[in-house]
């Protein structure tokens, strides 16, 4: 009798075993360090980019590319679907696919647009750079010189048929516009002050300063400006066809406040987070904020849906399968949500 009862037990043991689901993820895994680590997502696959090269993980902490090379500054840029690791002054690019770039010269700046061309500004001999465009497949779709300025940053439209390119000289700053299937600018933008960055928002051209954003259409003519107020521009998120940007009273450290600005120029939302932001991300469920004690995820009406007290994280993202993901210090963890 007694070893029948132990044979039932074992039996629905097993049993359990075996009808149990098995878990589709991982609460943390190891991703290591490294000199100027830097990390972003590509679907739901982490990219880790430092000194000796790139490292990807999936939703289980497999690693899954790894990639191998000197990349002394390297950077980051991603469209949510893809990433690509740069080396800045270096000639490395790596892709989240396994695929890589060697430049001759020296890279400037790098992006990613919305359908997947990636869109490379270099140094060029005998001029002041040049911007390369690959297609979703990495084939060379276009080319620009540019002898009289110095270019700064570049990006393709969502629908992937224009390209814009920031340039500066003696004069200022300027936005330089082309249609992928011609050489002939097809118009351009004079900026009231020295741009930074460059984005697209659907068919407007977003370009950022010290003191503002300003607008244009695609082909040159001014749209509208925001002015920050006196207030220091920290980062910025392109979510839901509007722009989240952080402003900060003091121009190193101290909390920000959020503001959401569409391609019009007008406001539609504001965040005070309670504390320094140190990294921000954008997604379906609404805007993810990581600060040094938490993370923080406010909905779609701007108001707190979620937050989790973390410490030692140096960036967190949210991901498709509908998670938070917080990385630094070598590790990463799962935040459910």
């Amino acid at each position: 009798m007694k070893k029948l009862t132990v044979f039932f037990l074992a039996l629905t043991l097993l049993l359990c075993a075996c009808g149990k689901p098995e878990s589709d993820k991982t609460e943390s895994f190891a991703i290591g360090t490294g000199t100027r680590q830097c990390f972003a997502m590509a679907g739901d696959t982490l990219i880790s980019a430092a000194g000796s090269g790139v490292r990807g993980f999936d939703h289980m902490g497999e690693t899954v590319l790894d990639f191998t090379c000197n990349l002394t500054y390297p950077a980051v840029c991603s469209n949510g679907e893809s990433a690509v690791v740069y080396d800045i002054g270096g000639g490395n690019i790596v892709c989240s696919d396994g695929s890589a770039l060697s430049f001759e010269n020296a890279i400037i700046n790098v992006s990613l647009s919305e359908d997947g061309h990636l869109i490379v500004c270099a140094e060029e001999p005998g001029y002041k750079g040049a911007v390369t465009v690959y297609s979703p497949e990495m084939k060379q779709v276009y080319k620009w010189y540019c002898a009289e300025s110095w270019i700064i940053a570049a990006a393709v439209s969502p629908d992937g048929e224009s390209l814009a390119v920031l340039c500066s000289d003696e004069a200022g700053s300027r936005i330089r516009i082309f249609s992928l299937d011609s050489e002939a600018e097809r118009g351009s933008y004079s900026a009231p002050e020295s741009l930074n960055e460059l984005i697209w928002l659907d068919d407007t051209i977003c370009g950022i300063g010290s003191d503002g954003i300003y607008f244009c259409n695609a082909e040159g003519r001014e749209k509208d400006s925001y002015e920050f107020g006196g207030l220091n521009f920290e980062r910025c998120r392109v979510w839901d066809g509007k722009l989240v940007i952080e402003l900060r009273e003091h121009s190193f450290g101290g909390a920000g406040e959020l503001v959401i600005i569409d391609d019009g120029a007008s406001e539609r939302g504001r965040i005070s987070c309670p504390d320094e932001i140190i990294s921000l991300d954008c997604g379906d469920d609404g805007i993810l904020c990581l600060t040094q004690s938490r993370v923080i995820l406010y909905d779609g009406e701007y108001k707190e849906a979620f937050s989790a007290d973390i410490t030692g994280a140096e960036a967190a993202f949210m991901r498709h399968a509908g998670d938070i993901l917080a990385v630094g210090g070598g590790n990463a963890r799962v935040i459910e949500y």
